[in-house]
């Protein structure tokens, strides 16, 4: 089923993206510590000139990372949204074929999804036929806008 297969995949996209924007905060604050570390506590007025030494590359390292982290932000505010649409196509569905679905993205079969739900097998693959129908109704509705 194919709101099934796009409803996993949007998970997938979400951990992996979620992953990359916690590997990028922490490169960020490892560098940003390079760049300005914590132990200076304060000005030394004794020397005659105050000495900064900053790395060229790695403040461009640390824009780049910045630029990074706020597109990935954008990726997963994007990838929820989805998620959230696909979620509410599925809840306007019913409860019944809602719960056949929801036991099919946990990796249900049919026949486990008929003895947990108390109905036939035969039904519960005429609702599966059912919501092939709906999958391919919500891709195509995406595909036209």
């Amino acid at each position: 089923m194919q709101i099934i297969d796009e409803y996993k995949k949007i998970t997938e996209d979400i951990a992996v993206v979620r992953s990359k924007l916690s590997t990028t905060k922490r490169k960020i604050k490892r560098l940003s510590y390079r760049c300005c570390p914590d132990d200076a506590k304060g000005i030394d007025y004794s020397t005659e000139k105050v000495q900064i030494s900053i790395d060229i590359p790695d403040i461009e390292e640390l824009m780049l990372l910045a630029k990074e982290m706020m597109l990935l932000e954008l990726d997963l505010m994007e990838l929820y949204q989805q998620r959230d649409e696909l979620e509410e196509t599925i809840n306007d569905l019913g409860d019944l074929k809602k719960q056949v679905i929801m036991l099919q993205i946990k990796g249900y079969t049919q026949l486990q999804i008929a003895k947990e739900l108390n109905y036939s097998k035969r039904h519960i693959e005429r609702l599966c036929k059912d919501l092939k129908d709906v999958g391919k109704m919500s891709v195509d509705i995406e595909k036209n806008l």
